[in-house]
This record gives structure tokens, C-alpha cells and sequence, in this order.
């Protein structure tokens, strides 16, 4: 690609950041209750009140890590509503004893929604990690931490504590957005504080990713056996190419700064390029089936 073909696209992608976040600066910031409406119209008008924690909380880490890292968004207002968010999200989605996440609340912050997982408390950890790298305020670090030591025990023990309730039918499986979302808030706490260690975190969830690298390399199935085998039915044919790439940034990310260069290849080509293509004998899902974001393929 030609340098000058390159600076299109940089060029592209800063008009579009900067048209995003005037969009939402200027729409979501709800001044009454806090957080921000994500429900939004094209216009920018408020179609439902509800907020989901997981906007919230991606909204909250986007102000705080635009103002930490690009010099245009050094902005002191930008960053007070990313504050003014992460209070939100202390004061309304955390339940204080178990430290669960609410999933949607209401616009005062009543919870509507819990989920059996671990998301939202991720999301949460880094809105909060980066709220913190921004202003050095302990109780956002602390807070990020705490969320960590949390979401480390439910990964150890299996789900334990998140409300999973055990039916006779189920069957233990390994799920490829557990070791993707462990990789991203290491780094992000790591972003956050270098001297933390969660080394023996991260080869696990390495190690965990690579069980989804299935057909000796040429997909990466979503679910898999506990030890790392192809699953018989739909659900082990499943591939989302959105979850594979996402887990292929964070893989190169670690494969980067550490020089581990099988990995970083195998994170390109199984896990970010591959994805890109769709495999002969693969039916295309509508994207209705999986939710929106992702794109489903079904194999033989």
C-alpha cells in the first residue's frame, strides 16, 4: 500500500473519531441522572431512557482513554463527563457485596437486568482502570483492581458466585470469549499500572485461546471441550469471525511486546486473517440468528 493510499485512511478514520464523539458529546450525556442514554436516534434523540452497562462503561473508558492518549481530546470537560460516569456506574450498577454488575438499568440506575457472566463487571473494571489512569485517583484504581481479583476467582472457579445454575444436561465447555475478555483487562490494568503481575493469568488464557484454533488451523470454533476438542452439533460448529479477530488483537498485542512470533503468527493468520474468508462448503448465517455485531458461519 502506498503511503500516500495510507494517509487516506488515517485521514478517514480521524474525520470519523472526531464526528463520533462530537455525536455523543453532544446527544447522550443525560445531566439529570448521570451516565449516558445510549438509546439514540440518527438525530441524536433519546428513543428509550434505559442504559445498558456496557455502553455506559465503554463510553466512560473512550472519553477517559482519548484524553490520556490523543493530544486533540485533551480536554478537561471530556474528561469530568467520563467522571461523571464512572460515578454513575459506582454508585448504581455494582451490586457492593458480590460486586456483580447490573446488564440494563434505569435511567436513575434501578437494575432491570443482571446477567450470569462476566461482562459487564469487565467493562466496568475499564471504564474504571482508565477513569483512574487519568485523574490518579486511588478509590477508580482500587476499584479496577478489587473488580479484578473478582473476575480472577469466577474464571478459577469455573463460574462460581455468577448465578450459572447447573442443570442435569449441562456440559462443561470452554468458551472463546472468557481467555479474549481475561487478555483485554490484564491489559488494560497493565496500562493502568506496569508493576502489576498477572503472569500465570495471562499464559492461561493464551493457552485456553488456543484451544479454539481447530482443523488444523484453518478456523477458530467459539466453543470447544474443556480439553480442547471440536464439540459435536451446531453450537461446536459455531464461528464468530468478530470474537476470532477481537482475540487476534490481543494475542498480537501480548505476542508483541513480549517477541513470541509463533503466536503473533498464528494471531494474524488463524485468528485475524483467516476469519476474512469464507471457507469453502460454509453457509452464511443472517446476522439476526448470532446478535448484532457479529457474523456467523456455520461449517459442514
Amino acid at each position: 500500500m502506498s503511503e500516500s493510499r495510507l494517509q487516506e485512511f488515517y485521514d478517514r478514520i480521524r474525520a470519523d473519531l472526531d464526528r463520533t464523539v462530537k455525536f455523543w458529546r453532544q446527544h447522550s450525556r443525560d445531566p439529570e441522572c448521570g451516565g449516558f442514554f445510549n438509546c439514540l436516534s440518527k438525530d441524536g434523540k433519546v428513543y428509550d431512557e434505559i442504559k445498558h452497562v456496557w455502553l455506559q462503561a465503554r463510553q466512560v473508558w473512550m472519553y477517559a482513554r482519548l484524553y490520556n492518549d490523543v493530544e486533540r481530546f485533551r480536554d478537561e470537560d471530556l474528561l469530568q463527563e467520563a467522571v461523571r460516569g464512572a460515578e454513575f456506574l459506582m454508585q448504581n450498577v455494582r451490586d457492593p457485596n458480590t460486586y456483580k454488575c447490573s446488564l440494563v438499568v434505569t435511567r436513575d440506575g434501578k437494575a432491570i437486568k443482571i446477567q450470569r457472566s462476566l461482562f459487564s463487571e469487565c467493562f466496568y473494571l475499564m471504564a474504571m482502570s482508565e477513569v483512574g489512569r487519568a485523574t490518579g485517583v486511588e478509590k477508580y484504581k482500587k476499584e479496577a483492581i478489587t473488580m479484578m481479583e473478582k473476575i480472577t476467582g469466577w474464571i478459577q472457579s469455573h463460574g462460581e458466585g455468577l448465578g450459572i445454575e447447573k442443570l442435569p444436561g449441562h456440559r462443561p465447555i470452554s468458551s472463546l470469549a472468557i481467555p479474549m475478555m481475561t487478555l483485554c483487562v490484564i491489559e488494560q490494568l497493565k496500562t493502568m499500572d506496569p508493576s502489576l503481575n498477572y503472569d500465570d493469568l495471562t499464559d492461561w488464557a493464551i493457552k485456553d485461546a488456543m484451544k479454539h484454533v481447530q482443523r488444523e488451523g484453518t478456523v477458530i470454533l467459539e466453543t470447544t471441550t474443556n480439553d480442547g476438542k471440536e464439540m459435536g452439533g451446531s453450537a461446536g460448529r459455531l464461528m464468530l469471525p468478530g470474537h476470532s479477530i477481537e482475540a487476534g488483537w490481543f494475542l498480537l498485542r501480548h505476542a508483541t511486546r513480549s517477541g513470541d512470533q509463533a503466536l503473533k503468527q498464528t494471531a494474524i493468520q488463524s485468528f485475524m486473517e483467516r476469519p476474512f474468508v469464507l471457507l469453502p462448503g460454509c453457509r452464511r448465517l443472517e446476522p439476526r440468528t448470532v446478535g448484532v455485531g457479529h457474523e456467523a458461519l456455520v461449517g459442514p
